[in-house]
């Protein structure tokens, strides 16, 4: 079986072995979808199943990180997106008379992030 893997990031070798086991909860098992899987379904299915009463030890750990993985995936994603229609704002914003100088500051932070998502997925 190949290994699962975030943004093109592999997992570490407790995360690939809870995947792979009978013991990934069923909600967490749900979200895993070899084309399209949604890095917010995961960090969600994470949390919830964290918050019961009783988590078993043995998976606790790697579940954790699982969702930590998630997580900041999910929140890259955010970014991503969020940066593209700050760049799109940008570019009305000088159509419509503001200088370029002006906008450049921005502007740089938007391309960074933007570049940020290219170099991780």
């Amino acid at each position: 079986m190949e290994d699962f893997t975030m943004k093109d990031r592999a997992l570490p070798s407790s995360v690939q072995a809870l995947i792979r086991s009978i013991h990934l909860p069923l909600a967490v098992a749900d979200c895993i979808r070899p084309a399209g899987t949604h890095f917010t379904d995961i960090a969600v299915a994470v949390d919830d199943y964290l918050t019961r009463p009783y988590v078993d030890p043995e998976i606790h750990g790697a579940l954790a990180l699982m969702g930590a993985y998630a997580h900041l995936d999910a929140c890259e994603d955010l970014v991503a997106q969020r940066s593209d229609r700050v760049r799109q704002l940008l570019d009305e914003a000088l159509r419509y008379g503001i200088d370029a100088e002006e906008a450049a500051p921005l502007r740089t932070r938007a391309e960074q992030y933007a570049g940020n998502r290219s170099d991780n997925g």
